[in-house]
């Protein structure tokens, strides 16, 4: 009895306990700035007297995407943007230009039989996602815009609510790529060339005697179809798909130059993002008890 145990635990493990072998793989591909479409952008102080402001930016993302970091990408993301505040009321937008490569990863042939208590089959073919193994580049045009309100506070401003959102055009070889992918083949592919998000942000700001400083977090969903409620159950997971996003960022602004650093977490990706903001027209304070500080900053 005691040399046969260890044969029999394995069988009981398949048809008893199914925690005890690993859940089916899955395979999913999404718009590549799933996770990175909604980049931080520098605003005008309140304190501001100029009340527009125009930015330009540049910046890198990098990360991973898919069950388990499978595929990853890295991309160049530049950005103009226009910034206009009333009172207590901050908006702004512009468009947006992406360029970069998607690397499709290998998977490994499962040789489990694909069976799980929720559903029979999970669309999974790895021999026929392998043909796709490698770098692929894309391309996105969008536009960026949103709102705050505003309240001032002891040595800077809480920017206490705002919305956000971004829609984008995606092209290159990666779009192409998963529109030839069979839907036997993986859970959701994103056969479309559009891609927009919809969110709410928080923001903290501080002035010092060198800058201007702050931390900002950004909440949203990506609306549409396939992102929003496909009724696909993840199993790694363990619960169904719908795609969202959080951005966690922090910046230093000094002078006319801010720069900001930014952790992504999304449905099925997860990177970092680094750039650098330029404003074209110089900031202008009016009377109160920043302006010296102003004053010594920009040479007024």
């Amino acid at each position: 009895m005691n040399r046969s145990l260890p044969l029999l635990l394995p069988i009981i493990c398949l048809f008893v306990l199914p925690g005890c072998y690993p859940p089916p793989q899955q395979a999913y591909y999404a718009s590549p700035v799933n996770g990175y479409a909604a980049q931080y952008h520098p605003l005008p102080q309140i304190t501001d007297s100029a009340h527009t402001a125009f930015y330009a930016g540049a910046g890198f993302f990098s990360g991973s995407a898919n069950t388990h970091g499978k595929d990853y990408l890295n991309a160049f993301h530049g950005s103009f943007t226009v910034a206009h505040h009333m009172g207590m009321l901050q908006v702004w937008g512009g468009p947006d230009l992406t360029l970069g490569t998607f690397h499709m990863g290998q998977w490994g042939v499962d040789s489990l039989v694909r069976t799980y208590p929720r559903q029979s089959t999970v669309p999974f073919d790895p021999e026929v996602l392998n043909t796709y193994t490698g770098a692929h580049s894309f391309g996105s045009v969008g536009f960026h815009g949103g709102a705050n309100l505003v309240i001032p506070i002891n040595s800077g401003e809480w920017r206490v609510i705002g919305v956000e959102g971004s829609v984008n055009h995606e092209f290159g070889q990666y779009l192409a790529v998963r529109r030839k992918i069979p839907d036997t083949a993986a859970s959701i592919i994103a056969r479309g060339a559009a891609y927009g998000t919809f969110g709410v942000s928080s923001e903290i700001v501080g002035y010092t005697k060198n800058g201007e400083f702050g931390f900002r977090m950004g909440l949203g969903i990506v609306p549409g179809k396939p992102y929003t409620h496909p009724d696909v159950y993840d199993y790694s997971s363990g619960h169904y798909v719908s795609y969202s996003y959080l951005c966690l960022s922090t910046h230093y602004t000094y002078q006319q130059y801010t720069f900001y650093g930014q952790l992504n977490f999304a449905t099925k990706a997860d990177g970092i993002s680094l750039g650098l903001t330029y404003r074209l027209n110089k900031p202008r304070v009016g009377p109160g008890k920043t302006s010296h500080r102003r004053e010594v900053l920009y040479g007024k």
